[in-house]
């Protein structure tokens, strides 16, 4: 226990300048990524009053992202990184900015911000695989794991810090204040960028005649026909599609299981960000990858247990330990994978590799939601959850026998 509070490790890839000033510009990024998603949901509230309008703007932000991230991730792979981001930085400006004056001269409406989450969608999918991609080009081999989970931590705590500005901005100064400062965090991240200097990867040329559709195919045969990364987008898959989708289920629970309305939802949602946040730093001090599939292996087997536990139970003070540890599982799957591709990936197909970890771990737990969620319907809250504890618990034993098979082999 007495490694899991030392911080050397994250320190040392913090003073490396370059990640140093990446990882300030990308937490504020991500402050404001949160802000504006709480901006534009209770924009769209008041102009319906509609959760169907809810789920419309939240699928329009989310769909971009699976159709084009795999292309953003050949475009970047084409590029630079560093040049990817700054493009799509000014294109979130924009879009921040509009979004403002539409909201503050009383000109927007529903159909207008829906075209704009769609258009917000594909400048988010140019983006995600870049920031992945940059990555091992502002820190050595060393500290990449700390780096990729330095990440991790600042995405969950800018899920804390975010909604509660926006919230206060929304109360002071109406919901457009919270477009307006999110476009300021962008530019802010934006100009950080200019004084990032990433070492360029050494890159082979394109193969005649590959356009950017071929480079795509090539992508993803690499990661199809290579073990250990197949294998590692097999298993984020699992989690994502098994057991997050069950967060989503958060209000229900909440409400019907627990009886404690919006404060359990509170206490719930906030058990499985901690339960993140600590997941990440504690990945981000342990520095050595070695052994990491088999932490990967048994987080799914904990993560079963842990959920079988929530779901035993009508006490929230019981139920929200067992969320805080199935966050810290599925981030640790989360995380850990990420470290894992970045780890083994060829540099020249690096941000396709990753592309795919993005459509996989942002697009399947929407699918896996859509899924629990009809069920719940038919069969209640706590039926589908259970299947899916129980095909994570499967997905374990499927990992357990493979490595023992490979073994045997060896």
């Amino acid at each position: 226990m007495a490694s899991l509070f030392k911080f050397s490790n994250i320190l040392r890839a913090l003073k490396q300048p370059n990640y140093g000033l990446y990882a300030a510009g990308n937490i504020i990024s991500l402050i404001g990524f949160w802000m504006r998603k709480v901006g534009v949901g209770w924009l769209t509230w008041e102009l319906t009053g509609s959760g169907a309008w809810l789920g419309i703007i939240a699928f329009a932000d989310m769909f971009p992202v699976v159709v084009f991230a795999p292309v953003a991730g050949a475009i970047t792979d084409r590029w630079e990184p560093v040049k990817v981001i700054k493009l799509a930085q000014v294109l979130i400006i924009a879009h921040g900015l509009a979004l403002y004056f539409l909201t503050a001269g009383d000109i927007i409406t529903i159909e207008l911000l829906l075209v704009l989450e769609l258009a917000l969608g594909f400048f988010s999918a140019l983006d995600q695989p870049a920031r992945l991609a940059i990555i091992p080009l502002l820190v050595g081999r060393r500290d990449l794991s700390a780096a990729v989970a330095i990440g991790s931590v600042s995405f969950n705590t800018a899920q804390f810090i975010g909604p509660a500005v926006a919230g206060a901005i929304i109360l002071f100064a109406g919901v457009a204040g919270t477009f307006a400062a999110n476009a300021a965090a962008y530019m802010l991240f934006l100009v950080i960028m200019f004084r990032v200097r990433a070492v360029a990867a050494a890159k082979k040329a394109p193969a005649q005649g590959r356009g950017i559709l071929g480079g795509l195919a090539d992508g993803i045969r690499y990661a199809a026909s290579h073990p250990g990364i197949s294998s590692a987008l097999i298993m984020i898959t699992a989690i994502a599609l098994f057991a997050r989708p069950f967060f989503e289920l958060f209000p229900g629970f909440a409400d019907a299981v627990f009886e404690a309305g919006p404060r359990g939802l509170a206490i719930l949602t906030s058990s499985a960000g901690a339960g993140a946040i600590v997941c990440g730093l504690w990945l981000a001090q342990r520095g050595d990858p070695a052994g990491l599939r088999r932490v990967i292996e048994r987080s799914f087997l904990i993560a079963a247990v842990a959920i079988a536990v929530f779901l035993s139970t009508d006490l929230l003070w019981v139920a929200s330990p067992a969320v805080v540890v199935v966050g810290f599982c599925i981030s640790t799957v989360g995380v850990g994978t990420q470290i894992q591709l970045q780890a083994s990936v060829d540099p020249d197909v690096r941000a396709r590799v990753m592309s795919l970890y993005v459509v996989l771990f942002r697009a399947v737990p929407a699918f896996g939601a859509l899924i629990m969620g009809a069920a719940s319907e038919n069969f209640g809250l706590k039926t589908p959850v259970a299947v899916g504890a129980g095909l994570t618990l499967g997905v374990f034993v499927w990992a357990l026998l493979r490595r023992r098979g490979k073994a045997a082999n060896e």
